[in-house]
């Protein structure tokens, strides 16, 4: 029964769920979790809600594509 647990426990994703939450707060969180820099203007970025999921099976490049989406920006 240990080994079960113990194996789940090791499989376990990182996961942090976003909600309608304003881009500006998210982005240091995506740097955090995706090791990468932003470089943006704050004006660009007021008011822009986003809904993401930051996630180990995840691709930055997924989650560039949803913001840009979210947000009609654009990322590189």
């Amino acid at each position: 029964m240990f080994a079960l647990f113990l194996s789940f426990s090791i499989f376990a994703q990182k996961q942090t769920i976003f909600e309608k939450e304003l881009l500006i707060d998210v982005l240091p969180n995506i740097s955090n979790f995706y090791k990468v820099q932003f470089s943006y203007t704050d004006v660009l970025l007021k008011d822009k809600r986003v809904s993401i999921v930051l996630d180990d099976i995840i691709s930055i490049q997924d989650i560039a594509h949803t913001l840009s989406a979210q947000t009609k920006l654009r990322f590189e």
